[in-house]
């Protein structure tokens, strides 16, 4: 399995994700080119309160549309969100980052995703020593 951190979905996509999803990309190819059987998963983080805690931004942006806004104002930040993910994947799209369709999903809602987490942690609690760890 190849992953990475999903992106934010609270603006436009930066230079870092670029940078960072690049190389994810890079590595699932290689593996994927040298006959290894890789999963790949990606989904679109929507948790914590950087999206919600200033609503401001998003109402006085004037590139969102109206229709987004108005929903913001009512509390409905899917539209939103929505709005992100239709951008991040175009501009992905432009400069050759694949995604699997199959695991898009938000992550404040997701069953699954939250599954997938409790089943990697329980994967690696074996190579953890839990006895010496300070913290």
């Amino acid at each position: 399995m190849v992953t990475t951190a999903f992106p934010y979905l609270n603006g436009r996509l930066h230079q870092g994700h670029r940078y960072s999803y690049s190389i994810y990309e890079a590595v699932y190819r290689i593996l994927k080119n040298t006959g290894y059987e890789v999963v790949k998963p990606f989904s679109f983080h929507t948790t914590g309160v950087s999206l919600i805690s200033r609503p401001s931004r998003y109402l006085e942006d004037v590139t969102l549309p109206l229709e987004i806004r108005e929903k913001i104002i009512e509390n409905n930040w899917n539209p939103l969100l929505d709005y992100y993910k239709k951008d991040l994947l175009t501009k992905f799209n432009k400069v050759g980052i694949d995604t699997d369709p199959t695991y898009y999903e938000y992550t404040h809602d997701s069953v699954r995703y939250l599954s997938f987490l409790d089943s990697c942690f329980t994967k690696l609690e074996s190579y953890l020593n839990k006895k010496t760890h300070k913290v």
